[in-house]
């Protein structure tokens, strides 16, 4: 009897970990997005637009975007933590499909750090998200939705 609690715990592992989001391997960098963040440069010198009122949170390994302006926007570059980009070709009006944070790649084509069921300690907290847009050469800051921890 005494082998039944621990029979049940082995059992439900797998369950645990992939409704919790964590994933039990290091993220793995997405290869495309790893070519494409090698030729950008965080754009510092750019002019500074207005704020934009899209929403980003992350949320395990992804992250969710809410474009709550009227407008859909094409070919932008989102920068987290002023050091890992990705190129989205589109972010529509309203909520969008969640994008894997392996897509958001440094210079050195690592992936955004995202904590792992047995490294909760490689994660990084994303505190700020802007916009890059290469056609008007302004960056505009995004409103970063913090998650509660626990």
């Amino acid at each position: 009897m005494a082998r039944t609690p621990a029979l049940f715990m082995l059992l439900m592992l797998p369950c645990v970990v992939a409704c919790s989001g964590f994933q039990l391997t290091d993220p793995v960098a997405d290869p495309q997005s790893v070519a494409v963040a090698r030729t950008l440069v965080y754009p510092d010198r750019s002019d500074r637009g207005p704020d934009l009122d899209i929403a980003v949170q992350q949320r395990g390994r992804e992250l969710r975007i809410i474009n709550r302006t009227p407008r859909q926007y094409s070919g932008l570059q989102i920068w987290l933590n002023r050091q890992y980009v990705a190129v989205l070709d589109r972010i529509d009006i309203g909520a969008n499909p969640a994008v894997g944070m392996n897509r958001f790649v440094n210079v050195h084509g690592e992936p955004f750090p995202t904590p792992g069921l047995l490294t909760p300690e490689r994660g990084q907290r994303l505190v700020l998200a802007e916009v890059f847009d290469p056609d008007t050469g302004l960056r505009h800051a995004l409103w970063v939705q913090v998650e509660p921890e626990g």
